[in-house]
Parts: structure tokens; sequence; C-alpha cells
């Protein structure tokens, strides 16, 4: 994940997180129907690892949602998917609490 931006609509603002570089090493390997995330962070001025996780999912090109099995009413928005990138928009969480759905991007690059 190369970073991620969360849009507010009560002031509407963007605010970028970049991820530091230990964050980034953090991996999201997507195959025909599963991945598995292997997360990093900074502990103790050391880069550790902190999780491994392989979820199944389910990607309708047709609408372009994205969902983790057994979470078919907390679906992604995949707004761009080419060969290198990749990014998942969230419309579910109202962030600023103005009773208005935020939208949050996930930018995923490709390494391989």
């Amino acid at each position: 994940m190369d970073k991620a931006e969360k849009y507010t609509s009560g002031n509407k603002q963007t605010e970028v997180q970049v991820f530091s570089e230990c964050e980034k090493k953090s991996t999201h390997e997507f195959r025909e129907k599963d991945m598995t995330s292997i997360t990093f962070a900074p502990e103790n001025n050391n880069c550790v690892q902190t999780d491994v996780v392989t979820r199944n999912y389910t990607y309708d090109p047709v609408s372009k949602k994205f969902w983790y099995e057994a979470e078919q009413d907390f679906s992604y928005i995949i707004s761009q998917l080419t060969q290198t990138d990749m990014v998942f928009e969230d419309h579910l969480a109202d962030v600023d609490g103005d009773g208005i759905k935020d939208v949050i991007k996930f930018y995923f690059r490709r390494i391989k």
C-alpha cells in the first residue's frame, strides 16, 4: 500500500496518510480468490512483522465491488485497476460525525 486518503464531507478536506518506510514493507498479495496480507510496523526502533492474514474475497468487475468472505455488506469500490495500480474506496464510515458517509481511498502499487 503506497498511501491512504481520507476525504471528510464536513470540512471538504482531504487528509493524506503517507506510510513509514517500515509500514511500506507490508504486502498484500491478491490471487484469484484470496489475498494474504503481511504487515510490518515500527516497534522499539525496529521494523517488525506484526501479522499474516489470508482471506477469501469476491470481486464483481461489473459493479467494481470488492468484499471479503461473509462481509458483503462491507464492500469496497475499486475505482482504479491497472497492471500496476489499484485504488480501493471505502464509502461506509462517517469519519467526521456529520451524518454523511466519507470516502477513504487506499492506494496499492504492484511490486512484482
